[in-house]
């Protein structure tokens, strides 16, 4: 019954191809070695091909060299590749000021990364049980979480390019345990799961039993909502993924620039949301970033003032603002965001794609009369020009050393420094603010201000039009 319910969920979960290489995770406890024997049988239906991979944290002595060389055996038996990895977890946790758990789980998945890259393995197989989800949850709930915290563990996640695979999610403890007394399997007792000093033990020995004194359907309880999350969290994150969408208006530099305006718009839960997405995207993962920091961000963000102009977060991010955009680096690359692009030609009704701007203009001509009310009253991304004071085609480029300008409503001209300057644009959207120009002069700061020698007038008798709209940005 326990196999018939894994292999379900391996098919409605769609976790396993044919031919896949699965690095599976063995530390030679019950969890993990049951999942062994499982990927056994299944090894001939889906032709799989097993990697076993262990760390010795050495953190037992004698007890954990015994475990290594006990997932040695069961991978011989397996006639299966078998990768150890021996690390100081203890001493490493010092130095990096890591609670032992962290330094542990760090050094994991940087061993099992490694292999993956060396062996051409997608697939990193985990032994997580339904046990091991509730027990995460109520963890999160202790140290602070949002809804995505409750969510727990899934079926499947990502860590960069590979994916995390957990067919025993939805298992309890005891069936495993029951399953392996009854086939008379054997396995490891790990004795540091029987101290208290670590986080997690303490969740699995003191505060779930206490919890169960009061509410016997606890656990159920906890995974429930967990489920229950997901759900939401699914909804949530197609609603995030349209708006981030939106928002985001320039990409590059492995940085990423928000639109502070369209960001404030949204209600408190799609911020979050978008902060997330932002980091993730950075990062390639959430890992050591915590719900309380993505709420840091958002206040971060909510302050008027340009004090305090920037936000250092864990694992290397950088966040600052501008008046116009909230801007995520990450700090190792925060040096070498030059922003580069060529000048483009601008012609009549025919629209000019520009990525680095993520802007697409739109030259055409208009009649007078249908535009006369829409010349003062118009959104910031439109423009009307004088056509017959402009020489077509258009240049659309970047801003250039001692380039001058005419602003409309102001008296003669200044060098567009000066007008950024007055305008209080920040060092970053100068360099990446288009500029339509006219047989050298400035007839448009796009997005800001038109050039007086081509404001429409009376006299007019041809008007171009200008429009940019923002490109669609892939999430």
């Amino acid at each position: 019954m326990i196999i018939g319910k894994i292999l379900s969920d391996i098919k409605k979960h769609n976790l396993f191809a044919m031919g896949d290489r699965l690095l599976v995770c063995v530390s030679g406890g019950p969890d993990s070695v049951f999942l062994l024997h499982c990927l056994k049988d299944l090894r001939e239906k889906y032709k799989l091909k097993l990697f076993i991979a262990h760390v010795n944290h050495k953190l037992r002595g004698v007890e954990s060299d015994a475990e290594e060389a006990f997932v040695y055996k069961l991978s011989l038996s397996l006639k299966a590749p078998f990768y150890k990895c021996s690390v100081p977890t203890e001493l490493i946790a010092g130095k990096e000021k890591l609670t032992l758990e962290e330094a542990a789980r760090n050094l994991r998945y940087k061993f099992f990364t490694n292999n993956c890259h060396i062996h051409k393995i997608k697939k990193i197989i985990l032994a997580h049980t339904k046990d091991d989800q509730v027990e995460t949850i109520i963890m999160r709930m202790l140290r602070g979480t949002g809804i995505n915290g409750l969510c727990g563990m899934r079926f499947e996640s990502r860590l960069r390019k590979f994916r995390l695979i957990r067919p025993l999610l939805e298992i309890e403890k005891q069936d495993i345990l029951d399953y392996l007394k009854k086939n008379k399997i054997k396995y490891m007792i790990d004795s540091s799961n029987l101290k208290t000093e670590y986080f997690r033990n303490k969740v699995r020995l003191e505060i779930i039993p206490m919890l169960k004194h009061y509410s016997p359907q606890i656990k159920e309880n906890i995974f429930r909502i967990g489920e229950t999350a997901k759900q939401t969290e699914d909804i949530l994150r197609e609603k995030v993924k349209k708006f981030f969408a939106k928002i985001v208006t320039i990409k590059k530099e492995k940085g990423l620039f928000v639109n502070k305006q369209l960001f404030l718009k949204l209600p408190l839960v799609l911020r979050y949301g978008v902060i997330r997405k932002a980091i993730g995207d950075l990062k390639g993962d959430l890992n050591g970033i915590d719900f309380k920091h993505v709420q840091i961000v958002d206040d971060f963000i909510l302050k008027f003032d340009l004090k305090g102009k920037h936000l250092d977060l864990p694992k290397d991010i950088f966040v600052e603002k501008s008046r116009e955009f909230v801007c995520f680096w990450e700090k190792n690359k925060k040096t070498a965001r030059s922003f580069k692009m060529g000048s483009r030609i601008l012609h009549l009704d025919k629209e000019l794609r520009i990525p680095e701007l993520n802007l697409c203009l739109k030259a055409a001509k208009v009649e007078k009369a249908k535009v006369e009310k829409n010349l003062k009253n118009h959104s910031a991304n439109v423009e009307y020009f004088d056509l017959d004071t402009m020489a077509l085609p258009l240049e659309v480029r970047l801003r250039k050393t001692g380039d001058l300008f005419y602003p409309l409503g102001d008296k003669g001209k200044k060098k567009l420094k000066k007008f950024f300057i007055d305008q209080k644009i920040e060092d970053k959207q100068k360099d990446c603010t288009g500029l339509v120009v006219s047989s050298g002069i400035i007839a448009w700061v796009i997005g800001l201000r038109l050039g007086d020698p081509f404001k429409v007038t009376k006299k007019t008798k041809r008007i171009l039009k200008i429009q940019a709209k923002k490109l669609k940005t892939e999430s």
